[in-house]
């Protein structure tokens, strides 16, 4: 019965770590669309491909500290008052420094801000940044297939 157990760990840890693998190209793609996005030459009225640097005000910050599934999160207040809600992978260098009514210029790409920059000049890329994303599916995917083919040696 153990044995069955670890064959199965093993074949959805290499399911998961094969999918994992595929979502790297589309990552690479999608970093290097950024990467080579021009500057929009006016303010874009619906989601584009072009970067647009905007004014926040930010409403909230929440680090979320020794909570595992909770992502760093804040809440920016454009000049017209509508809100947008940004989550963060990390809270450094930036959020964790974030405090209401702070001026912060946010990145826009596609419609999502991709990168918050403080008074200071830090930047950091927020949950839909495309920067890194190649690098974590990659280590991901090792992970996970390396983990399958043990476990499915040893169940075997």
């Amino acid at each position: 019965m153990r044995s069955a157990v670890w064959v199965l760990a093993a074949v959805v840890a290499l399911v998961a770590g094969v999918a994992t693998a595929f979502e790297i190209r589309g990552a690479l793609e999608r970093e290097r669309e950024f990467r080579a996005a021009p500057v929009c030459a006016s303010v874009p009225l619906k989601a584009s491909g072009c970067l647009w640097e905007q004014d926040f005000t930010v409403r909230k910050a929440e680090m979320h500290r020794g909570k595992r599934s909770a992502a760093p999160e804040a809440e920016l207040l454009l000049p017209s008052g509508k809100s947008w809600d940004v989550t963060f992978r990390q809270t450094d260098p930036v959020v964790s420094e974030m405090e209401p009514d702070d001026k912060v210029v946010g990145l826009i790409w596609h419609g999502q801000v991709v990168e918050v920059r403080n008074a200071d000049g830090r930047r950091q890329q927020t949950s839909a940044g495309p920067v890194g994303w190649p690098e974590d599916r990659f280590g991901g995917a090792l992970a996970l297939v390396s983990f399958g083919l043990i476990a499915l040696v040893g169940g075997l």
